[in-house]
């Protein structure tokens, strides 16, 4: 797919292709860690870094050593890069993040009178960002909620257009091997340049098996106005050091691998195409414990 592309179209063909009808802020749906990512992209009750920042802030009361994410990825002529920091407490853990979108050297075209395509000869730059910030409250050692903020903007030409929302989560873990989460995403919807951007809920549980060594994960996801989804994703850890990942994102098959290096974690995922003319998605993450 060219970077010759009609600019009203800019947004929609950015982002995640499965994204809501809505494209404004769907690139933020995109940057999404690469475990996560392999394991279908299931992570409302799975997330124990600092990534729960995005998919449920409840989780980071479950972390018990600062952690530091990032992740990279390039698809559909669009740069993306994610990074989330966590700081577990005792009561309330703390976790900040930001997720960003590029594309450079975008031409922009017009429909002439005969209602074909012409250059305008302008270049355009897209640039989007997205900023949090989360808590969460360990009500029990089994009961945490969690609430992250966010400032998201797109800045197009002279379009730069500005938004704030809340996001909520919840989760349960009645046993050790069991945990039940629950997530609204925009519950406090942002809205930019009119458009508000769709409420998701989620909800999900998590199981770990076999002395940790084999994780399940599965999820439903409703956004609103469209049909509910379903992800899941399966983790083996065949030695202590290696994991090795598959995963269904609504229908979409995902695959990953980790690779445990003491404190550092490297993770890299691929998703399958979700159109014949779309090349298939790469994600490749750092997580650090200090």
């Amino acid at each position: 797919m060219g970077k010759k592309i009609i600019l009203l179209l800019l947004l929609a063909l950015c982002p995640v292709v499965h994204a809501a009808s809505n494209t404004a802020g769907a690139f933020t749906r995109y940057n999404t860690d690469a475990r996560i990512a392999g394991l279908g992209g299931a992570g409302v009750a799975l997330s124990k870094d600092a990534t729960g920042v995005y998919w449920n802030p409840a989780n980071l009361s479950s972390l018990d050593r600062n952690n530091f994410n990032i992740t990279s990825s390039k698809a559909f002529e669009t740069d993306y890069l994610s990074a989330f920091l966590a700081m577990p407490g005792k009561t309330f853990s703390w976790g900040i993040g930001y997720t960003g979108a590029h594309i450079d050297d975008i031409l922009g075209t017009q429909q002439n009178s005969d209602n074909r395509s012409e250059k305008t000869g302008a270049n355009y730059t897209y640039n989007a960002t997205a900023l949090y910030l989360a808590t969460s409250l360990a009500i029990t050692q089994q009961l945490a909620i969690g609430v992250t903020g966010k400032y998201i903007e797109e800045k197009i030409g002279t379009s730069n257009p500005q938004g704030t929302g809340l996001d909520v989560g919840i989760t349960y873990q009645p046993l050790s091997w069991l945990r039940l989460a629950t997530h609204a995403q925009n519950l406090a919807a942002p809205s930019l340049a009119g458009e508000i951007l769709p409420t998701t809920y989620s909800g999900g549980l998590s199981l770990s098996l076999l002395d940790k060594t084999l994780i399940l994960s599965s999820e439903a996801e409703k956004q609103t106005g469209r049909s509910t989804k379903f992800n899941s994703g399966i983790e083996y850890w065949p030695v202590n050091c290696l994991a090795i990942r598959a995963g269904l994102h609504d229908s979409h098959l995902t695959f990953g691998t980790g690779l445990c290096l003491d404190t550092l974690h490297l993770n890299a995922s691929w998703e399958a195409p979700y159109q014949d003319n779309l090349d298939a998605l790469y994600r490749f993450s750092a997580s650090l414990n200090f």
